[in-house]
């Protein structure tokens, strides 16, 4: 989360993606991410994580589900596990995996 972060920079940001699979989302008060941080047991907020769910997972508005496979870009003073730190090829090999499960 930055200064400079805004509607407008989410908007362009998001458009860098054009994956309808793809969600990213933005809120002015940071409230996602601390309802994702609760989720993933983090002690600061969830921003700069990349979650990966399989089709159907069930949303409720009392409880964000645990993703099947999580990564980030997240300090350690945020409680986030740096074994878990993004590595681009992971990601990638989670996202295949779970599209070839699911196609």
């Amino acid at each position: 989360m930055l200064d400079t972060d805004d509607h407008d920079a989410a908007d362009r940001q998001s458009g860098e993606l054009s994956d309808h699979r793809v969600v990213q989302r933005w809120s002015p008060d940071k409230s996602v991410g601390d309802h994702f941080s609760r989720t993933l047991a983090l002690t600061g907020a969830a921003w700069d994580v990349y979650l990966i769910y399989p089709p159907g997972v069930a949303w409720r508005s009392d409880a964000l589900p645990a993703p099947a496979f999580w990564t980030h870009q997240l300090p350690e003073s945020g409680g986030a596990d740096p074994s878990l730190r993004l590595d681009p090829e992971s990601l990638a090999q989670a996202v295949g995996s779970m599209v070839d499960l699911h196609s």
